[in-house]
């Protein structure tokens, strides 16, 4: 069986063979034995090679998260996404909350400079930590919520601008 999937921009295939209880999982050209020691809603535990690994994860609306190490990462199907040229032109990349969450800490203040992967707010959802980081280097030049506040999915969160340095 082969698995696509798209986590943030990135696009993965892996390539899965089970064998009773083992799966052979091939990522860019690279194979993994994969067992499953124990799976319950919201958490699974596997073996990977000889490293034992628990990873959380949660479905909503087509989409799926999962936590792995205090990191959350979104999965989705592949999409063929417009580009959006007025925000490419323009250095503006607007972030947005990728599920319903509560906002748990905003770690950076409006106007400050952000390097790309800084973690610039955490949200908290289904009792997981999401780290909302800056997709590229800039300036915070918007930020439209605050510690406690609920967001929905696709929420803006905040606002970056490349062009200022």
């Amino acid at each position: 069986m082969i698995f696509r999937c798209q986590v943030d921009n990135q696009l993965y295939e892996i390539k899965l063979e089970w064998h009773d209880e083992q799966c052979h999982a091939t990522l860019r050209d690279q194979d993994f034995l994969v067992e499953i020691l124990d799976h319950r809603p919201g958490q699974i535990d596997l073996r990977v090679q000889d490293h034992s690994i628990r990873l959380y994860w949660a479905e909503q609306n087509g989409r799926t998260w999962i936590s792995y190490k205090g990191c959350t990462y979104i999965v989705d199907k592949p999409v063929n996404r417009p580009s959006n040229k007025r925000s490419e032109k323009s250095g503006e990349n607007i972030v947005r909350a990728p599920m319903p969450a509560q906002v748990r800490a905003v770690e950076i203040m409006e106007q400050a400079q952000a390097i790309k992967g800084q973690t610039i707010m955490l949200l908290e959802a289904m009792k997981m930590e999401i780290r909302i980081t800056a997709p590229i280097d800039g300036q915070v030049t918007r930020i439209y919520v605050q510690p406690g506040q609920r967001v929905d999915q696709g929420q803006l969160l905040f606002e970056l601008n490349s062009s200022v340095s």
